[in-house]
């Protein structure tokens, strides 16, 4: 088996147990998905990098389609020019900790479920959907403090946050408000954490989307649809076309998210 640089044909056979495993705790078959997942987890390594470029292309570790357009969307509205070609890579380990979490949760285990989401935000620190998590297990402790802190971060740290993922973030420290007696504060944002998603912003990311990759600016994951791709949805990527060959990414250097 040949290895690349950043991302081994392991960690996307991986990312491809992860996709199966996800799709099983849709189903509520979280036995099944935990029998996937727990070799995965255990395969993560020390040293764990999210992005790497080489000077015409970068590199990312999205783990859905909304995230993936959520990131071109902001370079778009920010009116930055992309000067690299953007591709996608699927996710494995930290989304595996993540997802055994959601698998705990589901059951109940809260110590656990800290345990794994401890884990992947030692991959990825600032992931938003870890975060939010955290936070959520923190509260079943009774530490509305430290759960509000941590919807603080989910809110803040990647300004591409879209659609379900940021609603849920923002009932969190709602309700966090709440629990802290901070009635005021909590009415204040009660119209945005109930308000469905700003139609305007979801089109605009669609919109930028299209154009980019019509610009050729990205890579676009054979087989999805761009009007189904707001929802977290499995993955699909250009590797997933047996006449698209493996493309070896010939990375230089890491670089932060």
């Amino acid at each position: 088996m040949e290895y690349y640089l950043f991302y081994t044909d392991l960690e996307y056979d991986d990312a491809n147990q992860v996709e199966k495993a996800e799709r099983m705790i849709a189903e509520k078959a979280y036995g099944e998905a935990r029998v996937l997942l727990e070799p995965v987890a255990g395969r993560a390594p020390d040293e764990y990098i999210y992005c790497f470029e080489n000077p015409k292309e970068l590199f990312i570790k999205f783990w859905n389609l909304a995230e993936y357009m959520g990131y071109m969307g902001m370079m778009r509205k920010r009116g930055e020019e992309v000067t690299q070609e953007i591709i996608w890579l699927k996710s494995a380990y930290p989304k595996a900790h993540y997802l055994l979490s959601r698998i705990d949760i589901a059951e109940g285990n809260w110590a656990s479920a800290a345990e794994y989401l401890n884990n992947a935000l030692d991959m990825e620190p600032d992931h938003p959907e870890c975060l939010t998590d955290l936070a959520g297990v923190t509260a079943q402790t009774g530490d509305f403090e430290e759960a509000l802190e941590l919807c603080d971060m989910a809110l803040s740290t990647r300004p591409y946050l879209v659609g379900p993922v940021k609603q849920r973030a923002l009932k969190s420290r709602y309700q966090c408000l709440l629990r802290l007696g901070r009635t005021d504060e909590a009415q204040q944002m009660k119209d945005v954490v109930f308000m469905t998603a700003d139609q305007n912003e979801v089109l605009g990311n669609v919109d930028a989307y299209s154009k980019a990759h019509e610009a050729g600016d990205i890579i676009v994951p054979l087989g999805v649809k761009v009007d189904k791709a707001i929802t977290p949805m499995p993955l699909k990527s250009p590797y997933d076309d047996p006449e698209t060959p493996r493309r070896k990414p010939g990375a230089k250097k890491p670089v932060p998210p």
